[in-house]
This record gives C-alpha cells, structure tokens and sequence, in this order.
C-alpha cells in the first residue's frame, strides 16, 4: 500500500455534473463537433459515478466514421482513457533506502493506467436508467512494490432507480473509489497525480478500478441536497494492491487471503454549480472491515479494522453565472481522515486545499491548486522502529501545486512540483533527504 498513500494526487473530486458543464463549454471553445452528444450518447454515459467522465463531444474521436453513432442505435457506449504519470525527486537525496524504492519519484517513476469499458442501455426495456457495465484494466508500473503489472477486470456492473431516481441500486463488480469519497480534484482523472492524498479508506479495503471486489451500492437521495449511500463489498486484501493482484490477477476472484468484508456508509450534502449558485459539498463515512490485518501492537493477525473520512468542499467565488460557466471559480476544500495504529501504517490524514477551475474565460476547463497535508503514521510502527535502533518519523508534510489543462478536446495535461519532508514512510537514513517531486500527467480519452 505504500504507493498508494505516497502517491501524489490531489484528494477532492467535485460535481459531476457541473464538471460536465466545464466540458462542453470547453469543448465549445475548441470547436469541437458534435458539440453536444445526442440523447442516446448521453444515456450511455456510466450512471451512478462520482468521476466526470467526458461524453463523446470531449475525446480524441467524438464520432469516428459514425461507429459511435452505429453502436447507440443498438444501446452501445464507451468510454476509455490511458492516464500516464511520471514522478521524479529534484533534490539531492539517496535513490533508494536499503537497496528499495520506497516511494515514487525516489527514482524516476512512470505508470500508466489504461482503461475500456462498454456500457448497455437497458431503459430501452422498461428499466428505469437500467446499465450494464463491462471494463478492462491494463495496468503497468516501473515501481514494482506498486505493481504487480498487470491486464484484469475493471468493472462488471449492473445499475437502475427507483422511485423517480430517489433510489439508485449498482451491483456487481464495483471499484468503489470511485463510488465514494474518490481522490480526483473536481472529478477530473487528470489531476489524479497533484496534491498527496490520504488513501486511508484504500489501505481500510475500499476497492479501486485496479482491484475490483463483488459490491452492492444503494443510495437514497433526499431533498435539497442530502443523500446517503450505502455500501458492503468484499475487501480488497489487508496486505496492499500487490498482494491482491498476486493472488488475484484477472481481478474475478471473489476474495483474497485474509481477506473479509467491508461495510460503508457514506452521508452527504451535494449542490450543483449554477447560476448564482456555488457548488458545496461535504461528505462523512465510517468504514467497518471484517479482514485480518497485521497487528502491529500484539503480532500476528487481527479482525475489526475500521476508518472514517470527512470531506468538506465549497466554491467561494463564481466567475461567470452564465449556463455552461458556473463552475468557473475559486474552491476551498479540508479533509480529515482516521484509521487505529494497531491494524494501519498510515493512522491519520489531514489536508487543506485551495483550487481553481477556468480562472481564464478562455480555459474554462483548466485547473490551477496548492494542496497542503499531513499523514500520521501508526506509533506501534515507529516505536519499533526506534527499539531497533533505527531512525524514524512519526509523520510527514507535504505540499504541492500545479496545473492542469485541457489542449484538446480529450487531451489533458498537466504539470506540477510537490515536496515532502519526510518522504519515506517511518524508516529513514541520514541521506533520505526531502523530497521535491516533478510531477506530470497526461490522460487521453476516447
């Protein structure tokens, strides 16, 4: 798990739907045709998300030679994108700590994540927003404790409401990160890279597109706003993505070792960018597992691990209370996360950020942040570390900033700097150093 809570990203993803907004008019401002997707594209876009996927008009090929076209008339989408990330210190520091990577960017880093997933519309039978869902991952990774590299299930999903969309059901295969909380600013897998994120609900078990577990979600959507959504899944593996992708490669397999079940629930208050509106959302979940993780107080294996996260995110300053611009603006966001030190490496997390989306009104879409945060590591960890006569620190800061922008339609790209005091996780040397990691990103959808 040590890559994904190093792993510089930016924790907030916000709006789906305002994000999608941002997206036309970008793509308005490209002269991107089709400007605006057809019903039947947009019916075909994944339900349920809490990520802003593009719709046709924002990828590399909005309607290549009409098979996009074709494929609705018969209840056929798709989605797919290839995000590449690169890491690499800066500043005088050893490249390895007893003979390992411990961190990304202690030697140049690259990985990339590739996705496809086809969608079919099932309202076409009577079933109110009726989905089905089928993905692959391809996932590659120059940091092997990151890995391992490999091509497996992404998502086999079935989604529908009720009730007038006051009950959304989605079962099967599911990569709850992105049903839940989900570390990507403003909803925008481009800025998956910029601003350290507190994976504490991964390293709890919540499943990621890279190691999706069996799922039911149900949300219910209340007035003005409110909602709550609840989950149980089977965990991802108590030991790390590598020892889930070892033991699970194809990603079907129904469980790991060690592996139990995962509870979540997640309350929530959510209002949409619009004309004279800001955009707030905050969010609250306790997470309940049934694994047996390592017990870092008595030895061996125990059950009853948990953690909980609070996300709070508010636009403050609205650029333009126009249809399509309402999402250009100034955000603020603080996140506070927790897990016990006796079952997790990475104990607490703590973060403030401050972004902005289409500063300029000719890149509406463009994003501009300073993140700033904190992890707390398990004491039990640290405490052994300096009984062994080892050096160690009971945490780190890190701050990052950076840019990302759209330079065509699907293309986004993105360019940053995030330092970190103490970079790697409990255990350093005299020549660990800090960290001042070159960060960059580029995602292309199709």
């Amino acid at each position: 798990m040590l890559k994904a809570i190093t792993l510089t990203i930016c924790a907030t993803f916000l709006l789906r739907a305002t994000c999608h907004a941002a997206e036309v008019a970008e793509s308005t401002a490209f002269g991107t045709a089709p400007a605006t997707p057809t019903s039947d594209f947009q019916s075909l876009r994944i339900k349920g998300l809490t990520i802003a996927l593009p719709g046709p008009q924002d990828t590399i090929d909005p309607d290549f030679a009409g098979i996009r076209s074709r494929l609705a008339a018969l209840g056929i989408g798709y989605i797919g994108y290839s995000s590449n990330s690169f890491f690499n210190n800066m500043l005088p520091a050893e490249r390895t700590t007893f003979g390992q990577q411990v961190y990304n960017g202690q030697k140049p880093t690259f990985f990339t994540n590739n996705v496809m997933q086809l969608t079919y519309d099932l309202s076409r039978y009577g079933i109110s927003d009726g989905q089905i869902v089928v993905g692959g991952i391809y996932n590659y990774d120059t940091w092997e404790p990151a890995g391992p590299n490999a091509l497996s299930l992404a998502t086999l999903s079935y989604y529908q409401t009720f009730l007038d969309k006051q009950v959304e059901l989605k079962v099967g295969y599911l990569a709850n990160v992105v049903e839940y909380w989900g570390p990507f600013l403003a909803g925008n897998l481009s800025s998956s890279i910029f601003g350290p994120s507190g994976l504490i609900p991964v390293a709890a078990g919540l499943s990621a597109w890279a190691w999706t577990k069996p799922a039911i979600n149900i949300k219910v959507n209340g007035p003005n706003g409110l909602y709550n959504k609840f989950g149980v899944q089977v965990a991802s593996n108590p030991d790390g993505p590598f020892a889930e992708k070892t033991s699970n490669p194809t990603g079907l397999n129904w469980s790991t070792p060690n592996s139990g079940v995962l509870v979540i629930n997640e309350f929530g208050y959510r209002k949409e960018a619009a004309p004279g509106q800001l955009a707030t959302w905050v969010r609250a979940a306790p997470i309940v597992n049934t694994s047996r993780y390592i017990d870092f107080e008595f030895g061996g294996r125990s059950t009853g691990n948990y953690a909980t996260y609070v996300l709070a995110d508010q636009q403050f300053v609205q650029l333009a209370s126009v249809a399509g611009q309402a999402t250009r603006g100034w955000y603020a966001g603080v996140t506070a996360m927790y897990a016990p030190p006796d079952l997790n490496r990475f104990s607490e997390y703590y973060e403030a950020r401050l972004y902005g989306i289409g500063l300029l009104p000719s890149r509406p879409s463009d994003m501009v942040s300073l993140v700033v945060s904190r992890n707390v590591f398990s004491h039990y960890l640290v405490d052994a570390a300096l009984q062994r006569g080892q050096l160690a620190h009971s945490g780190n800061l890190s701050i990052t900033a950076a840019y990302n922008a759209s330079i065509a339609p699907g293309i986004r790209v993105g360019i940053g700097l995030g330092y970190t005091n103490n970079p790697t996780p409990v255990v350093y040397t005299p020549q660990t150093g800090s960290a001042l990691n070159l960060l960059a990103n580029v995602v292309a959808y199709w």
